[in-house]
């Protein structure tokens, strides 16, 4: 299936609006910032990604076979494992091709708010995400939040709207603080821990 690059502000409209739309099983905002959380099923094939503008963190949620893939780095080819996080960069077109149905999920972070959080981190502008942007890593903290931030409230709420709001700050935040060691293929991800994260985790 061939996706033509447009002018889509993120992912989530492609899976919203463009040819993905079938696919998509949830899709919710969080936060004030409405932060789009995105939800779909597959089944085996190729998907290419048009270049968005936006910071896209997907993950493997179940599925089976393999992942051949390309995020801007290079051709890879690794079994698909629940949990595998990828990060896709702005503006980069991506390739993914999986062997077996597959549900995942992502969510869709503006690179200005990225920007911004990494400018206070590091006194610098956007991070270089290095090694994540060259193929899948593994982070439990993420993982967690992701799934808090589904199981939230939804942000009609006043608590939704509260929690939702830290959880997209601290998963911004956590990717502009990550190192990265390679093991077997894929990579694991040590974050160092912000006030946000901290509090949603206690």
């Amino acid at each position: 299936m061939r996706v033509a690059a447009s002018s889509y502000a993120s992912l989530a409209e492609v899976y919203r609006d463009g040819s993905y739309a079938p696919f998509t099983r949830a899709m919710r905002l969080a936060g004030t910032t409405q932060v789009a959380l995105v939800r779909f099923a597959q089944p085996a094939g190729e998907y290419p990604d048009p270049p968005t503008p936006d910071f896209t963190l997907a993950r493997n949620e179940r599925g089976s076979g393999r992942m051949r893939f390309d995020i801007g780095d290079g051709r890879q080819d690794l079994p698909f494992r629940s949990g595998d996080l990828v990060l896709k960069a702005p503006d980069v077109a991506t390739r993914f091709a999986v062997t077996g149905a597959h549900q995942k999920s992502f969510i869709s972070l503006p690179a200005a708010l990225v920007g911004r959080l990494a400018a206070e981190v590091s006194g610098g502008g956007a991070a270089d995400f290095g090694a994540l942007h060259a193929g899948v890593f593994r982070s439990p903290t993420a993982l967690r939040l992701l799934d808090l931030m589904w199981a939230e409230p939804a942000t009609d709420s006043a608590h939704g709207r509260l929690f939702n709001d830290g959880a997209v700050l601290a998963q911004a935040l956590g990717s502009t603080t990550t190192t990265t060691t390679t093991i077997k293929g894929s990579t694991t991800c040590n974050t160092r821990s912000s006030n946000s994260s901290r509090m949603l985790m206690a």
